[in-house]
Protein backbone atom coordinates (compact mmCIF):
# COMPACT_ATOMS: atom_id res chain seq x y z
CA UNK A 1 0.00 0.00 0.00
CA UNK A 2 2.62 2.70 0.70
CA UNK A 3 4.51 1.50 -2.53
CA UNK A 4 1.46 2.91 -4.40
CA UNK A 5 0.60 5.66 -2.16
CA UNK A 6 4.45 7.09 -3.23
CA UNK A 7 4.21 5.78 -7.17
CA UNK A 8 1.05 8.10 -7.79
CA UNK A 9 2.56 10.87 -5.77
CA UNK A 10 5.50 10.94 -7.71
CA UNK A 11 3.18 10.19 -11.18
CA UNK A 12 1.17 13.55 -10.25
CA UNK A 13 4.29 15.19 -9.40
CA UNK A 14 5.71 14.48 -13.04
CA UNK A 15 2.29 14.99 -14.71
CA UNK A 16 2.14 18.38 -12.84
CA UNK A 17 5.67 19.63 -13.42
CA UNK A 18 4.81 18.88 -17.30
CA UNK A 19 2.07 20.58 -17.38
CA UNK A 20 3.64 23.83 -15.66
CA UNK A 21 6.72 23.14 -17.88
CA UNK A 22 4.26 23.34 -21.00
CA UNK A 23 2.52 26.65 -19.58
CA UNK A 24 5.79 28.00 -18.89
CA UNK A 25 7.11 27.41 -22.45
CA UNK A 26 3.91 28.90 -24.09
CA UNK A 27 4.43 32.19 -22.47
CA UNK A 28 7.94 32.77 -23.69
CA UNK A 29 7.45 32.42 -27.21
CA UNK A 30 4.40 32.87 -29.48
CA UNK A 31 2.40 29.63 -30.42
CA UNK A 32 0.82 31.55 -33.57
CA UNK A 33 4.65 32.01 -35.68
CA UNK A 34 4.19 32.20 -38.44
CA UNK A 35 1.06 32.38 -39.47
CA UNK A 36 0.30 36.15 -37.47
CA UNK A 37 3.61 37.53 -39.09
CA UNK A 38 1.99 36.61 -41.93
CA UNK A 39 -1.23 38.02 -42.43
CA UNK A 40 0.62 41.10 -40.86
CA UNK A 41 2.81 41.31 -44.17
CA UNK A 42 -0.19 40.39 -45.98
CA UNK A 43 -1.86 43.37 -44.82
CA UNK A 44 0.40 45.59 -45.39
CA UNK A 45 1.45 44.91 -48.86
CA UNK A 46 -2.62 44.59 -49.31
CA UNK A 47 -3.19 48.23 -47.93
CA UNK A 48 -0.63 49.98 -50.32
CA UNK A 49 -1.93 48.24 -53.09
CA UNK A 50 -5.68 48.95 -52.22
CA UNK A 51 -5.24 52.71 -51.43
CA UNK A 52 -3.17 52.56 -55.27
CA UNK A 53 -6.29 50.86 -56.58
CA UNK A 54 -8.71 53.00 -55.03
CA UNK A 55 -7.19 56.39 -56.50
CA UNK A 56 -6.68 54.65 -59.99
CA UNK A 57 -10.73 54.24 -59.80
CA UNK A 58 -11.94 57.78 -58.67
CA UNK A 59 -9.85 58.90 -61.66
CA UNK A 60 -11.34 56.51 -63.74
CA UNK A 61 -14.54 58.07 -62.70
CA UNK A 62 -13.74 61.70 -63.60
CA UNK A 63 -15.33 63.70 -65.47
CA UNK A 64 -12.59 66.05 -66.64
CA UNK A 65 -12.22 70.19 -67.65
CA UNK A 66 -11.90 68.82 -71.90
CA UNK A 67 -14.61 66.90 -71.36
CA UNK A 68 -16.65 69.88 -71.63
CA UNK A 69 -17.18 72.14 -74.74
CA UNK A 70 -15.63 75.49 -74.80
CA UNK A 71 -17.59 79.12 -76.42
CA UNK A 72 -17.00 79.44 -80.45
CA UNK A 73 -16.75 82.88 -80.29
CA UNK A 74 -15.58 84.12 -76.90
CA UNK A 75 -13.66 80.59 -76.18
CA UNK A 76 -15.27 80.82 -72.30
CA UNK A 77 -15.86 77.49 -70.61
CA UNK A 78 -19.27 76.22 -70.85
CA UNK A 79 -21.44 73.45 -69.03
CA UNK A 80 -21.88 71.69 -72.67
CA UNK A 81 -20.73 68.15 -72.80
CA UNK A 82 -18.58 67.41 -76.13
CA UNK A 83 -18.20 64.18 -77.41
CA UNK A 84 -15.36 62.89 -75.34
CA UNK A 85 -17.65 63.96 -72.52
CA UNK A 86 -20.54 61.78 -73.85
CA UNK A 87 -18.26 58.76 -74.38
CA UNK A 88 -16.72 59.00 -71.07
CA UNK A 89 -20.02 59.06 -69.03
CA UNK A 90 -21.58 56.04 -71.45
CA UNK A 91 -18.07 54.26 -70.19
CA UNK A 92 -19.51 55.06 -66.53
CA UNK A 93 -22.66 54.02 -67.20
CA UNK A 94 -21.76 50.52 -68.87
CA UNK A 95 -18.99 49.37 -65.95
CA UNK A 96 -19.77 45.97 -65.56
CA UNK A 97 -21.08 43.74 -63.23
CA UNK A 98 -22.46 47.24 -61.77
CA UNK A 99 -21.88 50.94 -62.77
CA UNK A 100 -20.13 53.11 -59.78
CA UNK A 101 -23.25 55.99 -59.33
CA UNK A 102 -20.21 57.60 -57.73
CA UNK A 103 -18.51 60.09 -59.80
CA UNK A 104 -16.31 62.74 -59.37
CA UNK A 105 -15.90 66.12 -61.81
CA UNK A 106 -12.55 67.69 -61.75
CA UNK A 107 -13.03 71.64 -60.07
CA UNK A 108 -12.61 74.19 -63.29
CA UNK A 109 -9.50 74.70 -63.44
CA UNK A 110 -10.23 76.26 -67.39
CA UNK A 111 -11.46 80.06 -66.43
CA UNK A 112 -9.84 82.59 -68.22
CA UNK A 113 -7.87 85.15 -66.62
CA UNK A 114 -7.83 83.04 -63.67
CA UNK A 115 -4.19 85.38 -62.43
CA UNK A 116 -6.40 88.49 -62.44
CA UNK A 117 -9.41 88.16 -60.85
CA UNK A 118 -9.84 88.56 -57.30
CA UNK A 119 -10.02 84.96 -55.08
CA UNK A 120 -13.33 86.02 -54.26
CA UNK A 121 -14.84 86.23 -57.65
CA UNK A 122 -12.93 83.34 -58.68
CA UNK A 123 -14.17 81.42 -56.35
CA UNK A 124 -18.12 82.06 -57.20
CA UNK A 125 -17.48 81.68 -60.92
CA UNK A 126 -15.88 78.08 -60.59
CA UNK A 127 -18.72 77.47 -58.25
CA UNK A 128 -21.51 78.59 -60.88
CA UNK A 129 -19.55 76.42 -63.70
CA UNK A 130 -19.45 73.83 -61.07
CA UNK A 131 -23.04 73.37 -60.37
CA UNK A 132 -23.82 73.87 -63.69
CA UNK A 133 -21.73 70.85 -65.43
CA UNK A 134 -22.92 68.57 -62.57
CA UNK A 135 -26.70 69.55 -64.09
CA UNK A 136 -25.53 68.72 -67.57
CA UNK A 137 -23.71 65.38 -66.46
CA UNK A 138 -26.94 64.10 -64.24
CA UNK A 139 -29.31 65.24 -67.05
CA UNK A 140 -27.34 63.17 -69.44
CA UNK A 141 -27.06 59.80 -67.19
CA UNK A 142 -30.97 60.02 -66.49
CA UNK A 143 -31.50 59.78 -70.14
CA UNK A 144 -28.56 57.12 -70.72
CA UNK A 145 -29.49 54.94 -68.09
CA UNK A 146 -33.38 55.80 -68.69
CA UNK A 147 -33.57 56.88 -65.05
CA UNK A 148 -32.74 53.65 -63.53
CA UNK A 149 -29.35 54.84 -61.44
CA UNK A 150 -29.00 57.64 -59.24
CA UNK A 151 -25.45 59.36 -59.41
CA UNK A 152 -23.90 61.33 -56.66
CA UNK A 153 -20.98 63.70 -57.92
CA UNK A 154 -18.28 65.67 -56.13
CA UNK A 155 -16.08 67.95 -56.94
CA UNK A 156 -12.22 67.73 -56.77
CA UNK A 157 -8.98 68.99 -57.73
CA UNK A 158 -7.15 66.04 -59.36
CA UNK A 159 -4.11 66.42 -61.29
CA UNK A 160 -4.54 65.03 -64.86
CA UNK A 161 -3.33 61.69 -65.66
CA UNK A 162 0.23 61.41 -67.68
CA UNK A 163 2.92 63.93 -67.86
CA UNK A 164 1.89 67.19 -70.20
CA UNK A 165 4.23 68.64 -72.86
CA UNK A 166 4.30 72.51 -71.58
CA UNK A 167 5.67 71.26 -68.53
CA UNK A 168 7.92 68.82 -69.67
CA UNK A 169 9.73 70.65 -72.55
CA UNK A 170 8.60 74.35 -71.82
CA UNK A 171 7.95 76.84 -74.34
CA UNK A 172 11.26 78.43 -74.61
CA UNK A 173 12.40 79.40 -77.67
CA UNK A 174 15.51 77.02 -78.91
CA UNK A 175 18.61 77.48 -77.80
CA UNK A 176 17.88 79.15 -74.53
CA UNK A 177 18.60 77.47 -71.65
CA UNK A 178 15.49 76.35 -69.48
CA UNK A 179 14.96 77.92 -65.85
CA UNK A 180 14.56 75.88 -62.75
CA UNK A 181 11.30 75.08 -61.54
CA UNK A 182 10.81 73.71 -57.94
CA UNK A 183 13.73 71.66 -56.28
CA UNK A 184 15.26 70.36 -59.21
CA UNK A 185 16.70 71.57 -62.47
CA UNK A 186 15.11 70.31 -65.26
CA UNK A 187 17.60 68.20 -67.33
CA UNK A 188 15.28 66.63 -70.17
CA UNK A 189 16.64 68.01 -73.16
CA UNK A 190 20.86 67.36 -72.04
CA UNK A 191 20.44 64.13 -73.96
CA UNK A 192 19.36 65.03 -77.43
CA UNK A 193 21.40 65.00 -80.23
CA UNK A 194 21.98 64.24 -84.27
CA UNK A 195 21.73 60.93 -85.75
CA UNK A 196 25.18 59.24 -87.10
CA UNK A 197 25.18 59.63 -91.13
CA UNK A 198 27.93 58.45 -93.38
CA UNK A 199 31.54 59.79 -92.95
CA UNK A 200 31.68 63.59 -93.39
CA UNK A 201 28.15 64.08 -93.44
CA UNK A 202 26.02 65.28 -90.57
CA UNK A 203 22.42 64.32 -89.78
CA UNK A 204 20.05 66.76 -88.76
CA UNK A 205 16.28 66.68 -87.83
CA UNK A 206 15.27 68.08 -91.42
CA UNK A 207 13.37 65.84 -94.07
CA UNK A 208 14.93 64.54 -96.22
CA UNK A 209 19.19 63.64 -96.79
CA UNK A 210 22.65 64.26 -98.32
CA UNK A 211 24.35 62.69 -100.74
CA UNK A 212 27.93 61.79 -99.47
CA UNK A 213 30.85 63.08 -101.27
CA UNK A 214 31.91 61.38 -104.10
Amino acid sequence: MNGFISRTALGLTLCLSGLAGCAYYRTIVDPCWPERYDYMARTTVNEADNAQAYNGHVLDQTVWNYDFEHDAKTGAPTAVLNPAGIERLKYISRRRPIADCHIYLATAQDLPDLADLPPKRIQELRDDLNARRIVAIQKFLLAQTNGQDAYTIDVHDPAEVGVAALQEAGSLPPGQPLPVLGAYQKLQNNFQGVFAGPAGVMGGAAGGGAAAPR
